[in-house]
């Protein structure tokens, strides 16, 4: 017991508090109150006697079954979820810290009927001077099937302008404030090269002009720039740096007219890209530059404006099943008639539909398993043989030319391509063998 001299006239007697350290040590994603899975072994939970600072730790994270209050949390790890909030609010009195940043371990918060508040206090990752939150993995899911219970991550100061972290909102009743409860994306207008913002089922709207330098997923969900999207080039019709991820969702920026791709785009229908009138934001796309990824999942074809040009990197996913019947679909990539396919480095990944009346390689690699329907002709590139194969038209092979056979077992007998066409066949045949396939030596 403390004894204080209070100014001269009396004394005062106060009772020093006793403050716990506790580690996570249960098995992963066990409860919270289970007081033989913390270290020393006592459920953290402030009281007027004790008080407790926590460390847990991905990938063996905890369920927070209980609502607690504590006094500094500390999350450490990575690759997997640290805490888990299911319909229950845990509250941090100091300071909040993730340890390893880079890593992102998560913090899951999700409603399912009943409200899930992370009072985070200070949180340690987030610079107020710059605005910028730096590292750590939040999700935040209003839960199924009723999307109206309170899913909040708060925070001292809260007010997110720039984001190298992982931010991630499933419907839209998950909110991150401060603890006034002003959004804390209100002013959001720069997702980082590590940043990563995930929305599903969720209208966003900026505030003004973005900059998206990270990684942009958007499903179900509509994303509109009210100002300029800062890494399109309009005057040279250019999309520059970032990944967008784009699932049965629209992303709209003003003046969106990409003509040359060196971004990563990832989209599954038409009029996933649009400008501020709902114009296809794609119309006129027709060159994917050095650094450009563009990935058309298994639910559309995607019809180029004319003519196409590729030194990056296109991929058609494997077509899927749709109506009833299991009829399948039409997926993949189309050159309209009179125009051509042209590949000048890189690489084509066609496990979907490639349909040009001519396409040509010229550099790069050509693989992938789906339909290939048009007349190709390879320069100085490489095809694969299951490209080849798939080929309703002819095939050329220059000089110049690599025809690759990936083995599988022995090779025996000779390459006969299957398509309709007739085939001039010149170059080099290569074998490419992976490891420990029986046969070959490694």
């Amino acid at each position: 017991m403390a004894v204080f001299l209070i100014s001269g006239f009396f004394s005062v007697a106060v009772e020093a508090q006793n403050i716990v350290n506790s580690t996570f040590v249960g098995p992963p994603f066990s409860a919270y109150s289970e007081p033989g899975n913390w270290l020393p072994a006592l459920v953290p939970n402030n009281s007027a006697e004790t008080s407790y600072n926590v460390m847990v730790s991905a990938p063996d994270g905890v369920e927070v079954d209980i609502n607690a209050t504590i006094s500094n949390l500390a999350v450490g790890g990575g690759d997997g979820q640290a805490i888990g909030l299911n319909g229950r609010n845990l509250t941090v009195t100091g300071t909040t810290e993730i340890l390893t940043p880079e890593l992102q371990p998560v913090i899951y918060l999700g409603g399912y009927g009943r409200s899930a508040i992370l009072d985070a206090g200070t949180l340690a990752n987030f610079d107020a001077a710059s605005r910028t939150l730096r590292g750590g993995s939040f999700t935040l899911s209003g839960g199924e099937p009723v999307d109206a219970t309170v899913v909040e991550l708060r925070f001292m100061g809260a007010e997110i302008v720039n984001n190298a972290g992982s931010l991630e909102l499933q419907g839209v009743s998950p909110r991150i404030t401060d603890r006034n409860g002003l959004d804390a994306l209100r002013n959001f207008a720069n997702n980082m090269p590590a940043g990563a913002f995930k929305l599903l089922r969720r209208p966003f709207v900026t505030s003004g002009d973005f900059t998206q330098k990270g990684l942009l997923e958007l499903a179900e969900s509509t994303f509109l720039v009210t100002g300029s999207l800062t890494n399109y080039d309009p005057v040279s019709h250019t999309l520059r740096d970032g990944t967008f991820d784009l699932f049965k969702s629209v992303l709209r920026f003003r003046g969106a007219d990409i003509v040359h791709n060196a971004a990563s785009l990832t989209v599954d229908q038409p009029g996933s890209v649009q400008d501020e009138f709902g114009r296809d934001g794609l119309r006129n796309f027709r060159d994917n530059l050095e650094s450009g990824v563009f990935i058309l999942p298994a639910v559309g074809m995607f019809t180029a404006p004319g003519s196409f040009s590729n030194a990056g990197r296109i991929e058609t996913i494997e077509p899927g099943i749709s109506g009833f019947g299991n009829v399948p679909r039409e997926d993949g990539f189309r050159v309209p008639a009179g125009g051509a396919f042209t590949q000048t480095a890189g690489a084509t990944i066609n496990n979907g539909k490639l349909v040009a009346g001519r396409i040509e390689i010229q550099g790069g690699i050509a693989q992938g398993h789906g339909n290939v329907e048009g007349n190709v002709v390879v320069g100085s590139g490489t095809i694969y043989s299951d490209f080849a194969v798939s080929i309703q038209g002819s095939l050329t092979l220059s000089a110049d030319a690599r025809l690759r056979l990936v083995a599988q077992r022995p090779y025996r007998g000779n390459f006969q391509p299957s398509n309709s066409g007739p085939n001039i066949l010149a170059g080099r045949l290569e074998i490419e063998v992976p490891p420990g396939v029986a046969g070959f030596p490694d």
